[in-house]
């Protein structure tokens, strides 16, 4: 660790990825249908971590959740997923997957963990919804 630095958390990192498991995310919407994804973004903004785009056609004040999701499991499926989304062309991704709805479930129990704004905030069962209006953005 001390001879290569920082170099050393990426093969940490590079490894564990190797080996992650991909488990299925099944998930449901207002309309009643179900979708599965091995990644799932739910958002209400075109920027997802500040500044990648994630699509251009996002309205956060339309009264949706806008979904995006990574349609087959794998490494490099993953990280071909990632690229698009840093390079702003996730719509061009051969295995991303988008949707709208006002609410989303995930009612798996203890088997997916979920991040809110970069925060651990525990594992599945989690509900989402809009609540119209609920903000005013000044910009």
């Amino acid at each position: 660790k001390k001879k290569i630095g920082l170099l050393s958390f990426g093969i940490v990192a590079t490894k564990l990825l190797m080996r992650y498991k991909f488990n299925e995310i099944e998930f449901k919407l207002d309309n009643g249908s179900y979708h599965k994804g091995h990644f799932v973004l739910v958002h209400n903004s075109k920027f997802y971590g500040g500044k990648f785009i994630v699509s251009n056609d996002i309205t956060p004040n339309d009264g949706y959740l806008d979904i995006c999701y990574l349609t087959k499991p794998g490494v490099g499926k993953l990280l071909n997923f990632l690229m698009h989304l840093v390079f702003g062309t996730l719509h061009r991704c051969n295995h991303a997957a988008f949707q709208r709805s006002t609410t989303f479930h995930v009612t798996k129990e203890h088997a997916h963990h979920i991040h809110v704004d970069a925060e651990y905030m525990g594992k599945s069962p989690i509900s989402i919804e809009v609540a119209p209006k609920a903000l005013t953005v000044i910009a």
